[in-house]
């Protein structure tokens, strides 16, 4: 019983690695489509359940805003660093 729960978990995180990886790797506008199509899917922004939350954090990091949540610093040209993406 326990090797078959060694798999088990040794399987989903080979998985979680693998859909991190092919998230992380794919085109910025496939993952846009991607991630809006998801959070439709789950009942739209409004929905509050575990899979929208998932979904609508998903959208979030395809936009690329989820890391500075959100503020312009980086698409302004008077910021210190220069309108530029880190």
């Amino acid at each position: 019983m326990r090797v078959l729960l060694e798999r088990l978990l040794v399987a989903v995180i080979v998985a979680a690695a693998f859909l991190y990886a092919v998230w992380a790797l794919v085109p910025v506008t496939t993952r846009r489509s991607l991630a809006q199509r998801l959070v439709a899917a789950t009942g739209g922004p409004q929905a509050t359940n575990a899979a929208a939350r998932l979904a609508q954090r998903l959208a979030r990091s395809a936009r690329g805003d989820a890391h500075c949540r959100g503020c312009d610093a980086h698409d302004d040209p008077a910021s210190p660093t220069g309108g530029s993406r880190p």
